[in-house]
């Protein structure tokens, strides 16, 4: 099982470097985003902001991943019935467990990413407790996202369809969120509708402050449901 789960994610990992795509908009975007808007919007000495902003990177990242990396995929495990090739080799769920395996690995390189940025270029390095703290945020965002990812995939007649809806709920999640900017700030009014989205839990627990973890939780529990129902109603090819 453990072998299986291993040799899983170290080729969903192969095929996501060999991805162009993929790896700019995980790892090179990120760091050019953290990068840019450090420089624009931070002043030299803030290291506060600088590690507000990285762990707001962090999980905007986290947050695409989850909602674009594994929902298409398994999707498309469906749609070409490379499902059922996979039903049929020993622990078949070693083989999607993989692909998450290797999304939480590319993760925590990007986080890695970011601070060795942050040092170089801001002078502002996290403290091991708060790097933890981000790394777990991480991982349990990444979950959730995925999730909702996997609704959204399997809820339109076509997977553009869902596409199209991560998109938007991706842009409404990171520009109505604490993610690069304190919002709350800004427009008290987009804060609270963001608090209702499922980044926010996620970036409070990064930065150690007080958490609201039930628009996390409606959102999980709204979002599996849809997907097992889809999943289930939906034709599959075999």
């Amino acid at each position: 099982m453990i072998r299986a789960l291993a040799i899983s994610a170290w080729f969903q990992t192969v095929i996501f470097v060999r991805l162009r795509q993929a790896m700019f908009f995980t790892i090179v975007f990120p760091a050019f985003l953290f990068v840019v808007f450090g420089f624009i919007f931070g002043t030299p000495g803030d290291t506060e902001y600088y590690l507000f902003l990285m762990t707001g990177v962090a999980g905007a990242t986290a947050l695409s991943d989850g909602l674009f990396a594994v929902g298409p995929v398994v999707r498309e495990f469906y749609n070409n019935g490379f499902i059922g090739y996979v039903r049929q080799m020993p622990h078949p769920s070693a083989h999607v467990g993989g692909l998450f395996l290797s999304r939480y690995i590319v993760l925590f390189v990007v986080v890695l990413l970011l601070m060795l940025i942050s040092l170089l270029f801001f002078g502002a390095t996290p403290t091991p407790e708060a790097t933890l703290r981000l790394l777990l945020a991480i991982a349990v965002g990444f979950t959730a996202f995925s999730i909702i990812g996997l609704a959204i995939s399997f809820i339109g007649d076509r997977m553009d369809n869902g596409k199209g809806f991560g998109n938007v709920l991706y842009f409404v999640v990171i520009f109505t969120s604490p993610a690069f900017y304190p919002i709350d700030l800004i427009n008290p009014t987009v804060a609270r509708f963001g608090d209702f989205l499922p980044l926010t839990p996620i970036l409070h627990f990064a930065r150690n402050e007080a958490v609201n973890w039930w628009p996390l939780i409606v959102w999980g529990a709204v979002s599996l449901p849809v997907y097992l129902y889809s999943l289930k109603t939906r034709q599959i090819k075999r």
